[in-house]
């Protein structure tokens, strides 16, 4: 089985809750802890996640 196969729309859907979860909520609390550098790496992390997830979903659409 492929692993292109596996983003499907309920995939997708994760990915974009889990990346919104990190740069968002995780971050917000990282940077009330005293800990801005850990907050800045997870919005980046976590847009990261959107952005790879997005383009593999399409990736899927197109092959």
């Amino acid at each position: 089985m492929k692993v292109i196969n596996l983003f499907r729309g309920y995939f997708l859907a994760l990915v974009i809750i889990q990346g919104l979860v990190l740069a968002l909520i995780d971050s917000k609390s990282l940077r009330k802890a005293g800990m801005s550098e850990a907050s800045r790496k997870a919005k980046i992390i976590g847009r990261g996640i959107i952005l790879v997830g997005g383009m593999l979903f399409i990736l899927r659409l197109i092959i």
